[in-house]
Order: structure tokens, then C-alpha cells, then sequence
């Protein structure tokens, strides 16, 4: 093995040609610069170098001529206007839909929420045997929670129509409907316990009451619906649809909870 020889003073960076180097015309709207190549002694080219020269070489960098830049950015800017609304708009679909999925869940859940309080509400009884039994307010409950829950499966299965909000404005109906039927029964059975029958008719004519305005509110919000359901303003007023739905049942069976209430609390040990 060849011993190894000390470099010679200053710095080695390879052999290269002694030659100079070759000029490249100045090129560009100004002629702001020049290239020169590096060249080995076989002729490749191994390092090539962008010095600015205008007015020698101490000056800034060689950049890209201002014109041909700004022409390329344009081109990039027009092509970028001609696929972003598609894109934006594909974008906003999604978010919109992803948006509206999530609050009709929300809404839905509502719905199982106020069954669940009926349900609660329904525990609090007079145990007498002509009585609607528990097991028969739960069955009724429970085809109801069942329409909510196919309702979000709908929505995620990218099945819901026009039709999905009757069914729930429906659902919603049926949980008011379970509320009412248990005070008109509580009414019913506790005369014998001496609340006395002026009581119970100022309690049934403020439940009918709160029924009529609550059904034609309902029945408004489906008129309302259905008139636009297969032009595009449907979109428009299906979320407030669903919420005016959401709370129009909630308020109603808050009424009905409290009025129940008040009548057991006229029977001792209730």
C-alpha cells in the first residue's frame, strides 16, 4: 500500500483545468447575470454556480427575472381560481353534512332523553289495579326511542329524506301523547282520595289546552314542511323545523311532568 503523502499548503479542492472559465451571454430582461461552469480536467461539469453580477459581484443574489415571476405566479393563481370553488364547495358539503348529522343526533337524543323522563314520571303512580301499567307505558315508549334511533341510523347510512323529518315530528308526538294519556288516567283516579272535582276539571282544561296549541303547532311545522319539501328551500328551514319540533315537545311534556305531579301530590303516600 502506497504511503500516504501530505497535501501540499493551502487548500485542495481537486485538480481542476487551469483553463478559464467559460462565459454564458447575460440573459434575462436586465442582464443582471452571468453563469460560469467549472470544468474538471476531463471535461464534466461538477459544480455549476448563480452569481449576481450587476455592478459586480458584491451585489445581491441572481434571482429569477421579475417578469418571467410574476407571469408563472399568475398562471399558478388562475389555475388555482379555476379548481377551488369546486373544491371549496365539495369542502362546505361535507362540513354541512357532517354538521347536520351531529345535530340531528343531538335532537334525537333529545327525544330519548324526554321518553326516559315520561318513563320516570310514569313510576309515579296510585298502584291501582285499572291503572295503565308501567310495562305497557314502557312497550309504548319504546317503539318511539326505536323510531329515533333508526332516524340517526338513517342519517348515518346517508338515508334520510323528507319523509325522515315526519317521522320525527311523529316520534315527538307519540312521547307528548304518552305524557297526556298518564295525567288524563291520574285524573281519573284520585277522586277517591277527595281532591275535589273542580281541581281536577281546572287540571284537564289547562292539559286540553296545552294539547290543542301543541298539536297545532306540530301540525303547522308539517304543513309548513311538506309545502317545500321537493323544492331546494327545504334545506333552508329543515333545521329549524327539527328544532322548533325539538322544542315544542319539550316544553308540552315539562307542562304535562308538572301537572301530574301536582295532582299525586293530593294523595297521601304518593
Amino acid at each position: 500500500m502506497a504511503a500516504l503523502r501530505p497535501c501540499p499548503s493551502g487548500l485542495a479542492v481537486g485538480s481542476f483545468s487551469t483553463l478559464p472559465p467559460r462565459i454564458v451571454q447575460p440573459f434575462g430582461r436586465r442582464g443582471r447575470a452571468s453563469l460560469f461552469n467549472l470544468k474538471t480536467s476531463t471535461g464534466r461539469t461538477d459544480h455549476r454556480h448563480a452569481i449576481g453580477a450587476q455592478k459586480g459581484a458584491d451585489e445581491e443574489p441572481f434571482d429569477l427575472d421579475p417578469d418571467s415571476k410574476k407571469r408563472g405566479l399568475e398562471e399558478q393563481v388562475k389555475m388555482f381560481r379555476a379548481i377551488f370553488p369546486k373544491h371549496y364547495f365539495e369542502l362546505e358539503k361535507r362540513i354541512e353534512a357532517t354538521t347536520f348529522s351531529l345535530y340531528f343526533c343531538m335532537t334525537a337524543t333529545k327525544g330519548v332523553k324526554m321518553a326516559s323522563r315520561v318513563m320516570e314520571t310514569a313510576a309515579l303512580r296510585l298502584d291501582k289495579q285499572d291503572e295503565i301499567s308501567l310495562c305497557t307505558t314502557k312497550q309504548t315508549l319504546a317503539m318511539y326511542v326505536s323510531s329515533f334511533v333508526k332516524l340517526v341510523k338513517d342519517v348515518y347510512d346517508k338515508k334520510f329524506n323528507d319523509e325522515s323529518i315526519f317521522s320525527l315530528i311523529g316520534a315527538f308526538r307519540g312521547v307528548a301523547a304518552v305524557g297526556r294519556i298518564l295525567l288524563q288516567d291520574a285524573l281519573a283516579n284520585v277522586n277517591y282520595v277527595g281532591y275535589s272535582s273542580s281541581n281536577s276539571s281546572l287540571v284537564l282544561d289547562a292539559e286540553n289546552t296545552s294539547w290543542h296549541e301543541f298539536e297545532q303547532k306540530m301540525n303547522n311545522l308539517e304543513e309548513k314542511f311538506r309545502a317545500v319539501s321537493k323544492s331546494p328551500k327545504a334545506y333552508e328551514i329543515l333545521r329549524p323545523t327539527m328544532t322548533d319540533a325539538m322544542k315544542h315537545t319539550m316544553f308540552y311534556i315539562l307542562a304535562v311532568i308538572g301537572r301530574y305531579e301536582m295532582v299525586l301530590g293530593y294523595v297521601p303516600g304518593t
